[in-house]
């Protein structure tokens, strides 16, 4: 019988933001075998990590993301 695999989704979110590093590496240190995350590109061509199509729960953005420029409303998070 397969052995299902352990998948960190998003990280270990319920214990660090989500999608962040830290909860990448948590998500590791708690024996995950793989990690799902969503990777989007923004209009001026960044690798936007982030699950919603809108900004208000996990950053300091309003509105829908993917149509805004990075730039303008990740500068803190960089």
């Amino acid at each position: 019988m397969n052995k299902p695999m352990i998948i960190a989704h998003r990280g270990a979110k319920g214990i660090a933001p989500e999608n962040t590093r830290t909860a990448l590496r948590l998500g590791l240190n708690q024996g995950c075998e793989g990690i799902e995350l969503d990777v989007h590109l923004s209009v001026d061509e960044e690798i936007v990590v982030c699950h919603d199509t809108i900004l208000d729960r996990t950053t300091i953005g309003k509105g829908l993301g993917f149509i805004l420029i990075f730039k303008c409303w990740m500068p803190r998070m960089c």
